[in-house]
């Protein structure tokens, strides 16, 4: 049996790097050197694209978090074999990211979606 309190404290982690992670292709390229407000306005508009995927990315993730706290809310331990499923969802949480810039940049490819 392990401690909830230890999977929770690594959920929790996870959960956060990776809703953390999303933002970091949200972000004027690094030659965009604006004249004036309205260039700078016009180049954050062009981030739409990648700041709606980001939106419902995190959404996701944090209903998902939420979800999570609810579902071990119950329990005080937990076997090794829970253990180690908690950790295959894990994997699928840390790709969120990945798969949130793949949408933001390739949004008019059916594939990306």
């Amino acid at each position: 049996m392990y401690p909830k309190a230890r999977l929770d404290a690594l959920s929790d982690s996870i959960f956060g790097v990776a809703m953390t992670l999303l933002v970091l292709d949200v972000r004027l390229p690094d030659a965009f050197q604006p004249h004036d407000a309205p260039e700078l306005l016009h180049g954050l508009r062009d981030l739409i694209p990648k700041f709606l995927p980001y939106m419902l990315s995190f959404v996701v993730l944090g209903l998902r978090w939420l979800s999570n706290i609810h579902l071990r809310s119950r329990e005080e331990s937990c076997s090794r074999k829970y253990a180690e499923w908690w950790l295959g969802y894990h994997l699928l949480i840390t790709c969120v990211p990945f798969t949130t810039i793949v949408v933001g940049r390739f949004v008019e490819f059916a594939p990306a979606i």
